[in-house]
């Protein structure tokens, strides 16, 4: 996720710039909407260009050719003052500061190498007190500091020691300046410094050539850019760093926080590029000579959606991206709200590149602006103290007791379950060791598999586990364990195990192949249920994948819990009750919460539209569409709204569907979502196989995306007087095009009349995924005169 993104409409890749203060040196920058300056080195020149989000276009140059008699030569820093003028460093020996205007005319010369300074003008920024502060990097005496009076043009060294090849230079919101030092070209050396005014100190080491400085205004960090194995880097004010992009490039060196989107450029690759996600960017501008440094004159508030000329618009905010070609999948998303306000989220890797079968990788990203922002803290198992932990955490679930954070897990695929705490809302965490962390031993090498929700209920923690007990899939074994609320829950002697269930092939009609991936769910009358995904995907005509099993745990507030499941009683009448129900997304992952406000049960999950409901289709793996869903008594499901789909899958055109889904595998995948519930809203986490610059995932499974979105309002549920026609247009051939506002999972059949006494229907129907829906009709010789629509029941089996 790049730092600075922001996001008004979680359904819209949108950027809202609404005018930033963005801090190139702590001062709102005055001038031109929509314009940025990028310093091109070897040409000689300062491009300029005028900025729509991600678009940026061309414009005349804003400085080149002859300056106060001699050529431009090798610009590189820049800087505006608080009247909008723009100053310019030219990188070389004999090197001046110019000065211009915000429109590009030349002023005057405020230095030049040898006479008010010593080593080549290198890096500028705006300093709070309204001054312009250059560096020196190269050149006989580089290595210094000065400040610039805007209004004398006098310079004063304030910095005369302890940098080395100081490249750039930003100001944090606390009126400390922040100095990059390369160090040597070749080595791991580099390191950043921070002067108050009167003290330098050493913040950071062992950086490769740390290049470029900016302060994010929005995820509060100072960013930089690293050479070598080139990457983009977040650094905390204790001088811990995360990488927020890296790739196989080999010099960055320009760095800034404009509109919203994080941009760099690259130096050697001859561009400007922005980060889209973590480890996801795009070239912006290309065909340039040696890109410098950038410098946002102003910004664009915007609005409307980021125009995305390649790829269509992200459903969602992205938190992570991992691209398909890596074979590293995104996977269990995760979220909490931890105690200091911020919310916490988490993936795992899958895939063939990944190392789920010896150490799990599970990464930790953290939000302070409610999901506007993300920034990626790292791998949890390289966050224990004293030192990173060689067991790692696989399918895990986070959960708080008061101001503590619990990760609860397998150690692999094949490993055993494990369970860390944070104390600094998830920072930082315990290691596992052989006393401490480790709950249940593998003996089989398969692991307890813990479910996502980890619910306090009773005065106690519950977790559901699923242990498999073959190399067949599906057999497995469920069982509950639980501890109490105080008790010191990283000793295993604080957790107590019910019994185990194993399936019976039986079920269903000799269809049933597996239960997995269970979770807690408290019901209205203080009772505890377990819910569980059901594979029944045979070709018999019942595997259409919507079937959900519970399991009832007998009297959760008893010493030791018991788990109970007899299909011969099976009522699915019953809330506390044990057995199968008809649930929409019941062949993937789900979550079920009790929300006491509305006295339902709500879930997300992935949803099969009628179409796809058919003996021959794979349906654990169509993932296209993601529904809301809710229901009074756990067996009657309705959809409420679709809050991600590929418009594809509703299309009726064979060769659009095509693209979308092959009768296997979806396309895209909108899949294991996890949620929160807030309020009157949802804070939803997805899992999500989508477009990108690779052509997107293999498979709607292979996840290569992780997207957070809000869902406002959840509670309000549609009604057939939502049903609106919005308007009939008619071709010069008599094609009829009705368009109207259908509810989501809704089928409507379409009507004609020529006397409104007689209706007949038209042969058209369709399954609308919500929002506008349009009926294209052929009438021929009927002479219809009037149509309708007609609304077919609500349940969403139907």
């Amino acid at each position: 996720m790049p730092l600075g993104f922001r996001q008004a409409n979680p359904a819209l890749h949108v950027c809202r710039g609404l005018w930033l203060a963005a801090w190139l040196g702590g001062l709102p920058l005055a001038a031109r909407a929509g314009t940025v300056l990028v310093s091109e080195s070897d040409a000689g020149r300062i491009r300029r260009y005028q900025t729509d989000c991600l678009i940026w276009t061309d414009q005349p140059d804003f400085a080149s050719g002859m300056i106060n008699g001699q050529a431009l030569q090798s610009p590189l820093g820049m800087a505006v003052d608080a009247a909008g003028r723009v100053y310019v460093a030219e990188q070389r020996s004999g090197g001046r500061v110019l000065r211009f205007t915000g429109e590009g005319v030349w002023l005057d010369s405020l230095g030049r190498e040898g006479i008010e300074f010593s080593g080549n003008p290198h890096s500028l920024t705006t300093g709070p007190d309204g001054a312009i502060y250059l560096s020196t990097a190269f050149g006989s005496g580089a290595g210094k500091v000065y400040r610039i009076d805007p209004t004398t043009g006098t310079s004063t060294r304030i910095i005369a020691s302890g940098l080395d090849t100081p490249r750039s230079l930003a100001f944090d919101p606390s009126g400390s300046l922040w100095i990059a030092n390369r160090g040597t070209f070749s080595g791991s050396n580099g390191y950043l410094s921070r002067w108050n005014g009167s003290t330098l100190e050493t913040v950071a080491t062992s950086l490769s050539r740390p290049s470029a400085l900016a302060w994010d205004p929005v995820g509060l960090r100072l960013i930089t850019t690293l050479g070598g194995n080139p990457a983009v880097a977040a650094v905390e004010p204790n001088g811990s760093r995360t990488t927020v992009y890296q790739s196989s490039g080999t010099n960055y060196l320009g760095l800034a926080s404009i509109e919203g989107h994080l941009y760099f450029t690259d130096y050697d690759g001859n561009s400007v590029r922005a980060v889209l996600a973590q480890n996801s960017s795009r070239q912006i501008v290309g065909g340039l000579n040696k890109a410098g440094h950038l410098l946002a004159l102003s910004e664009t508030p915007h609005d409307g959606p980021c125009e995305d000329l390649v790829c269509p618009p992200l459903p969602g905010i992205p938190l992570a991206y991992s691209p398909p070609s890596s074979k590293l999948y995104l996977g269990s998303p995760m979220l909490v709200r931890c105690q200091d306000g911020s919310l916490l989220a988490s993936h795992d890797y899958y895939g063939s590149a990944s190392t789920q079968s010896t150490a799990g990788q599970t990464l930790l990203y953290r939000s302070t602006n409610e999901g506007l922002t993300w920034l990626p803290l790292g791998d949890l198992k390289n966050l224990t103290l004293p030192a990173p932990d060689t067991d790692g955490v696989f399918w895990h679930g986070l959960f708080r007791r008061d101001t503590s954070l619990f990760s609860m897990g397998a150690e692999s695929t094949a490993g055993n379950l494990v369970i860390r705490r944070s104390d600094d809302h998830g920072a930082y965490w315990t290691d596992v060791s052989a006393s401490r962390g480790n709950l249940i031993a593998t003996t089989d090498g398969r692991a307890w598999a813990c479910g996502p929700v980890i619910h306090e209920q009773s005065g106690r923690f519950w977790a559901a586990l699923e242990h498999q007990i073959s190399g067949t899939w599906g057999d497995n074994e469920i069982r509950v364990i639980a501890a109490e609320r105080q008790a010191d829950l990283l000793q295993t002697s604080s957790w107590q195990q019910s019994n185990t269930l194993r399936k019976s092939n039986t079920w269903l009609g000799g269809t049933f192949r597996a239960w997995l991936e269970a979770s807690p769910v408290e019901t209205r009358n203080g009772g505890l249920l377990i819910g569980l995904r059901v594979d029944n995907r045979y070709s018999n005509g019942s595997g259409i994948g919507g079937k959900a099993a519970f399991i009832r745990v007998d009297n959760p507030n008893a010493a030791t819990p018991s788990l109970s499941f007899n299909p011969v009683d099976f009522d699915p009448t019953a809330v506390d009750g044990s057995g199968f129900v008809d649930f929409p997304g019941g062949a993937v992952r789900f979550v079920i919460r009790y929300d006491r406000p509305s006295d339902r049960y709500w879930s997300v999950c992935s949803y099969i539209p009628r179409a796809f409901r058919k003996s021959t289709y794979n349906a654990e793996r169509f993932r296209a569409v993601l529904a809301l869903v809710s229901s009074d008594n756990l067996k009657d499901w309705s959809v409420e709204r679709i809050l991600m789909h590929d418009p594809r899958i509703y299309s009726q055109d064979p060769a659009v569907l095509a693209t979308a889904f092959d009768g296997s595998n979806t396309d895209y995948g909108f899949q294991y979502p996890w949620f929160l519930i807030e309020s009157d809203e949802l804070l939803v986490t997805v899992r999500t196989a989508y477009s990108d610059l690779e052509g997107g995932a293999a498979a709607g499974h292979d996840a290569n995306y992780h997207l957070f979105m809000r869902v406002p309002d959840f509670r309000r549920r549609s009604s057939p007087g939502d049903l609106q026609t919005r308007r009939i247009d008619r071709s010069a051939d008599g094609t009829c095009t009705i368009a109207f506002q259908g509810r989501p999972t809704r089928t409507y059949r379409l009507q004609s009349s020529r006397d409104l006494s007689q209706w007949i229907d038209a042969g058209l129907s369709l399954e609308s995924p919500g929002g506008e829906s349009r009926f294209i009709h052929h009438p021929g010789n009927s002479n219809a005169q009037f149509y309708r629509i007609v609304e077919n029941g609500d349940s969403w089996l139907e």
